[in-house]
């Protein structure tokens, strides 16, 4: 069980590596579109 730990522990921090990249990038996407509007 413990063994399998540590698989789960690395799906985890590579989820949340993926949705924090997507966040980053719609983020900085919505503030270029923002200066262009402006």
């Amino acid at each position: 069980m413990i063994r399998h730990a540590w698989h789960f522990y690395y799906a985890l921090i590579f989820v949340f590596k993926v949705v924090s990249e997507a966040l980053v990038l719609r983020a900085s996407h919505l503030n270029k579109a923002l200066c262009c509007i402006r």
